[in-house]
């Protein structure tokens, strides 16, 4: 019987290292409010017009310009909890798809995702 419990007490102990038991996963979501300054003189709006390609040079940069701010608040928050020890992934838009999917459809986690 002493046998047995001590191969019993190695069978879990191997097992318990080798294999995860129970896992956790914990989603951050960094939120992002571009500042809402702009250059803007109202009589000069008024006498200047901008065409069509001026509008769209300026929406592109400034798309750009927070895009590259939200990065930096997505690494400083990555790097926060690298240091803690923490593994982090970047979701993508078919792992978002697929973990709002889960979350809305919880009795539908056997069914497959189809994208559309």
């Amino acid at each position: 019987m002493k046998i047995q419990i001590q191969e019993y007490i190695e069978f879990v102990r191997k097992f318990t290292e080798t294999t995860n038991i129970m896992t956790k996963s914990f989603f951050i979501v960094v939120p992002y409010v571009p500042a809402m300054l702009t250059k803007s003189n109202a009589v000069g709006d008024f006498i200047k017009r901008k065409d069509d390609a001026q509008i769209l040079q300026e929406r592109m940069q400034n798309f750009e310009e927070n895009r590259s701010q939200l990065e930096e608040r997505v690494s400083v928050v990555e790097q926060g909890l690298v240091r803690c020890g923490i593994r982090v992934v970047q979701l993508g838009t078919e792992e978002i798809v697929e973990l709002f999917y889960k979350i809305f459809n919880p009795g539908d986690t056997e069914k497959p995702i189809q994208l559309k």
